[in-house]
């Protein structure tokens, strides 16, 4: 009986160290990677705006100009 509840504790403890641990990584993910990739959005966007609309700058397929209008 006392060997199945310090087991029944111990397999508590691991579930409340998963659960600690989850949550940890969960605010690791949104704090860090979340504001990386804001960052990077804002670079991508900066750096769009100085390129402007210079289609030779841009990759292919994502020219503003249309194939088959007059030039």
């Amino acid at each position: 009986m006392a060997r199945e509840r310090a087991h029944e504790l111990f397999v508590e403890q691991v579930i409340e160290a998963q659960e600690i641990e989850r949550r940890r990584l969960a605010g690791d993910i949104h704090d860090g990677i979340s504001q990386r990739l804001i960052t990077l959005s804002y670079r991508l966007d900066a750096a769009a705006r100085a390129v402007g609309d210079d289609d030779e700058a841009k990759p292919p397929g994502t020219s503003t100009r249309r194939a088959n209008s007059p030039s």
